[in-house]
């Protein structure tokens, strides 16, 4: 029998957007999803190229205020008419 704790951790590991809930996400999620070793789209393993990409892209000013943008973009989500 597996434990809810373990399922959770097998399934993490395996699907990159596992426990992503639409206007819930968080920073530190998307930052996990980016380092994990699958694309979660093709769920086939990232490119060297992906790879290199994505260091570049952490040294972007804007990958460090991340988690600001997502607590702005999520605290007032906008009305529907």
């Amino acid at each position: 029998m597996f434990s809810k704790a373990s399922y959770q951790k097998d399934a993490a590991a395996k699907e990159p957007l596992f426990g992503f809930l639409p206007r819930k996400v968080q920073g530190e999620q998307v930052r996990k999803a980016m380092a994990h070793e699958l694309n979660p789209f093709t769920k086939q393993p990232h490119t060297q190229q992906y790879r290199k990409i994505l260091e570049t892209r952490k040294k972007l000013p804007v990958f460090a205020q991340m988690d600001d943008f997502y607590k702005m973009e999520w605290a007032d989500p906008p009305r529907r008419r």
